[in-house]
């Protein structure tokens, strides 16, 4: 049975938003001071120190159910994760607790993104380009540009497409049954992660979507528990969580349903569920330092262009519309982010972290007078040159760094996908 895991308190940042996740409204947060973010929380620049870090946070006990599987070797596939951060976190998990994890294959339709993957993973073998063929057991490979075997794996991590569930979504009420259906953008592309599943049977599946999987639409069910349903029909425990990104060691608002699914000769559903109590350990009720941590992530001078007449239009009506900001003294809005790419009336802003990163977004901050570049808004993501060595380059680059800002709109926060992976991998390993 599926466990509907309770998501934790909202951190105490102020904010308020019309759009302010990938096509999902948030809500707005009470007003606090800036200087109440200057926290003990570490300020992360690598996939690295941010593992530590929950490594650090983790019960002897818990360490010592994960090193008693020590040597233990994982085969990981990806599909539709962005930037494949996911790879990243896995990797540096398993130098932690003794568990080897091999890249196995990436799946990825754009070939912008195929790029990226090929140049910050040169050793993966196979990248694929349509998850919706990997059930068929034979798929084009990009990297020899031949038909080959999919191979099967033992974590599988997929980022399945949103826009069918999306409250931004006019239409979202006609596709109230999309994942049972298997129609539209987001039963598809899950289509294809369960098909996977069926076929080659991992041990892990983990899962991520916006919040509006949660929501019902037209009297349907929320989308979540047909998502529960389809794995538990196929032999999986599955369970799920609501988290922040502003909870896990970034300044970013960002609402996601995270999902995971355990093969059921290896966790009963009870154990899945078991990995709630370790990611509510994990989170951290404030965020990190906005300015200290963008000034880790090194300030990209291509970043410092000027703003147009119509977001200066935006940063005025955000200004003098929200009483909560009205309320701050100048020295407590200095760390004011506003969205200008969207409308005056629909502009995301967030003091002390920043709205939820889209791939369209201007973030302005306030206290540089400018708009955050490529390098720092990838940083926002859990996106950092030491862990991804084409990063540099492609950030100088007019048409790569837009590429950056798409797969940083669209991708996992690596932060995040660290506290989730360490969650089950220590429900599924108990001392």
């Amino acid at each position: 049975m599926a466990s509907a895991l309770v998501p934790a308190p909202a951190a105490p940042v102020a904010s308020s938003s019309a759009a302010g996740s990938s096509w999902e409204p948030e809500p707005a947060a009470p007003a606090t001071s800036a200087s109440q973010f200057e926290v003990d929380l570490p300020v992360v620049s690598s996939i690295a120190e941010c593992v530590q870090f929950y490594w650090d946070s983790l019960t002897t006990k818990q360490r010592c159910g994960l090193r008693k599987h020590a040597g233990s070797i994982w085969r990981v596939g990806t599909a539709c994760s962005g930037t494949d951060s996911a790879v990243k976190v896995l990797e540096h998990l398993g130098r932690s607790c003794g568990w080897t994890f091999t890249h196995t294959f990436s799946c990825e339709c754009d070939e912008a993104k195929q790029a990226w993957v090929q140049e910050n993973f040169p050793e993966v073998p196979l990248i694929f380009p349509d998850i919706c063929e990997l059930h068929t057991g034979r798929a084009l490979n990009i990297v020899t540009h031949e038909v080959c075997d999919v191979p099967a794996v033992d974590v599988f991590v997929a980022g399945f497409v949103c826009k069918s569930v999306s409250t931004e979504n006019l239409y979202r009420g006609s596709y109230g049954q999309c994942i049972a259906d298997a129609r539209g953008p987001t039963g598809e592309t899950f289509e294809g992660v369960l098909g996977y599943a069926r076929r080659f049977r991992p041990k892990l599946i983990i899962c991520e979507n916006v919040s509006g999987l949660l929501k019902r639409a037209q009297g349907c069910d929320a989308q979540v528990h047909q998502v529960s349903k389809a794995f538990e029909k196929v032999g999986y425990a599955f369970a799920y969580k609501q988290v922040d990104a502003r909870n896990f060691l970034v300044p970013q608002r960002r609402t996601r349903v995270w999902m995971w699914a355990v093969r059921s000769d290896v966790a009963a559903a009870p154990a899945a569920g078991e990995a709630q109590p370790v990611l509510n350990a994990l989170e951290r009720p404030r965020p990190a330092s906005l300015s200290k941590f963008l000034r880790l992530a090194a300030c990209d001078a291509r970043s410092r262009q000027n703003i147009n007449s119509r977001e200066e239009h935006v940063l005025d009506h955000v200004a003098q519309a929200n009483r909560p900001l009205q309320r701050l003294r100048a020295e407590e809005l200095t760390d004011l982010v506003v969205d200008v790419a969207k409308s005056a009336r629909r502009a995301p802003w967030c003091i002390g972290a920043t709205p939820c990163v889209l791939p369209n977004s201007r973030l302005h901050w306030r206290r540089q007078r400018r708009v955050l570049g490529a390098r720092e808004v990838a940083a926002l993501q859990g996106i950092w040159p030491r862990d991804f060595p084409a990063l540099e380059s492609w950030c100088q680059s007019d048409t790569r760094s837009r590429v950056v800002m798409d797969m940083a709109g669209n991708a996992f926060t690596s932060t995040v996908c660290a506290a989730v992976c360490l969650g089950v991998m220590v429900a599924i390993s108990p001392c």
